[in-house]
C-alpha cells in the first residue's frame, strides 16, 4: 500500500478553513478514483523538529502506480488545487509513504 500524507500549515482563519475543508474539500477528495481510505485529523503539537501544522490527511491507495494515476486524474487535480486554495497558512506539505505488507 502507498499513501499520500498531506500536512496543512495553520491557516490564517481556522474557522473558515474548517468550514471549507469539511463542507467542500472532503467531498472533492472522495471523488479521487481508486482512493481506498481517507483519514483526517487535527495536529495538536509538533513533538520534535519545527513546523506549524494544523491538519493532516492521509489518502490510501493500493500501490504507487495507482496513486500516481489517481492524483493525475481530473478529480485528483481538482482536489490538489482546492487544497492549495484553502491552505491560507502556506502550501501544504505532501509526502508519499510506502507501507510494507503486514
Amino acid at each position: 500500500m502507498v499513501k499520500v500524507v498531506i500536512l496543512y500549515p495553520t491557516p490564517k482563519d481556522k474557522a473558515e478553513f474548517d468550514r471549507r475543508y469539511e463542507n467542500e474539500h472532503i467531498g472533492i477528495a472522495k471523488q479521487i478514483p481508486n482512493l481506498r481510505k481517507l483519514v483526517v485529523g487535527n495536529v495538536t503539537k509538533v513533538a520534535t523538529g519545527t513546523g506549524d501544522y494544523y491538519r493532516i490527511a492521509e489518502l490510501h491507495f493500493d500501490d504507487e502506480q495507482t496513486m500516481a494515476a489517481s492524483i493525475a486524474s481530473e478529480a485528483g487535480q481538482r482536489s490538489r488545487n482546492h487544497a492549495n486554495e484553502i491552505s491560507t497558512g502556506g502550501m501544504p506539505l505532501r509526502l508519499v509513504v510506502h507501507v510494507p505488507d503486514a
